[in-house]
């Protein structure tokens, strides 16, 4: 294959990478949320 072929093709693979890594932050952010919300109902029901 051509070189832009290939250029396209990785340009593509990033782009798609950069997607799942933006899902995985902001699980993670909203992970880190709920983890704190149960901390915070658990130190109050001590």
């Amino acid at each position: 294959e051509n070189l832009e072929e290939t250029v396209n093709r990785l340009v593509a693979d990033v782009a798609t990478h950069e997607d799942a890594l933006g899902f995985a932050a902001e699980t993670f952010e909203g992970f880190k949320e709920e983890m704190k919300l149960m901390r915070e109902q658990m130190a109050e029901s001590m």
